[in-house]
């Protein structure tokens, strides 16, 4: 509205910017304190916040996929390995956050949770015995004789 004010002719661009405040001027021609005559036109290069997306659904998927997949869509990941007994979780997404479907900003980092194969601890059992006397026979009665 200033540069409309003293006649020039203001047109504008987005941009996407994810360091700017959308609605910010990101750059400006001619550029600032430079002097043009009344009726020219200035161009505006106005900052716009990223669009946001729907995050992909990778539960189910093994790791590499699952990093594919978020990585093409704009979205990295970091991982938090969960411990499984079932073999076949290893390597494999078990949740993650935010959730399928949901929308967010592009570069968002997506939190997923890897299944971590732990062999279950074999256990072994001890028995003991007790020795045990002859019934009706007491430890007394044993010296007496």
């Amino acid at each position: 509205s200033t540069l409309e004010g003293r006649n020039f002719v203001v047109t504008t661009t987005s941009e996407v910017s994810t360091t700017a405040t959308a609605g910010t001027v990101l750059s400006q021609s001619p550029v600032a304190n430079k002097s043009a005559p009344n009726g020219s036109t200035v161009e505006l290069v106005v900052a716009k916040a990223p669009a946001t997306v729907a995050v992909p659904n990778v539960v189910g998927k093994k790791l590499g996929e699952a990093d594919a997949t978020l990585g093409a869509a704009g979205f990295p990941a970091t991982q938090t390995p969960q411990t499984v007994t079932n073999p076949s979780q290893n390597n494999v997404v078990l949740s993650q956050n935010p959730a399928a479907s949901a929308q967010a900003k592009r570069n968002t980092t997506v939190t997923i949770v890897i299944g971590k194969y732990v062999a279950p601890t074999p256990t072994t059992t001890t028995t003991t015995t007790t020795p045990t006397t002859p019934t009706g026979t007491t430890s007394a009665q044993k010296k007496k004789k």
